[in-house]
């Protein structure tokens, strides 16, 4: 659970308006609504005030508003990353200890998959294998949007896959044999275009 939903949920179960924890912890009412909402990270000092009030250990309100200040930190490093078209390499990313986490409510899809993603890469030992891996993420990833494209390469994905489980390995790489053929007849037919 965050900061967020946390506050909320305790707030919610005190049967307590926004104006009514306002009054009681001397925190704004709009400001509690922003930090329930995932709008503003607390600072520590709203968030002990919230804490006393609303029955939260010190602990879990330590880490969740750590998280929270993260996350909102790194949500503006990104967006101004974004707004001036800088790109941070992977390597200087590490070298810099930044956090790998998202910023707020509509980013977490997007950070659970990445952690998730990173994960499974950092331990992959073989080299080829992980080329080739961060290869096929980095060209989905640059490619224009088009649902009927995507689902196709999912569904060829899948079906790859479980070729491969069923049949083993030489029927598969027939198959793949045959794709790529297709596929490199029908690149050279739209580049002679």
């Amino acid at each position: 659970m965050n900061i967020a939903d946390l506050i909320k949920s305790k707030r919610v179960k005190m049967e307590l308006s926004y104006r009514e924890l306002s009054e009681k912890t001397g925190v704004s009412h709009t400001y509690i609504r922003d930090v329930e909402t995932g709008k503003y990270a607390p600072s520590f000092g709203n968030a002990e005030k919230l804490a006393n009030v609303l029955g939260i250990e010190m602990e879990q309100i330590v880490l969740l508003t750590y998280q929270a200040q993260f996350r909102q930190s790194l949500f503006d490093l990104i967006s101004t990353c974004h707004k001036y078209n800088i790109k941070i390499p992977y390597d200087k990313w590490l070298e810099t200890s930044l956090p790998l986490q998202p910023l707020n409510r509509e980013d977490t899809v997007i950070h659970d998959f990445a952690m998730s993603t990173l994960n499974r890469l950092h331990n992959i030992a073989d080299q080829s294998e992980l080329s080739d891996r961060i290869k096929l993420l980095s060209e989905l990833s640059s490619l224009q949007y088009n649902h009927q494209i995507f689902s196709c390469i999912s569904d060829i994905l899948h079906m790859i896959t479980v070729t491969l489980l069923k049949s083993g390995n030489n029927q598969t790489e027939d198959m793949l044999e045959q794709i790529s053929k297709v596929l490199e007849q029908y690149s050279n037919e739209v580049s002679n275009q």
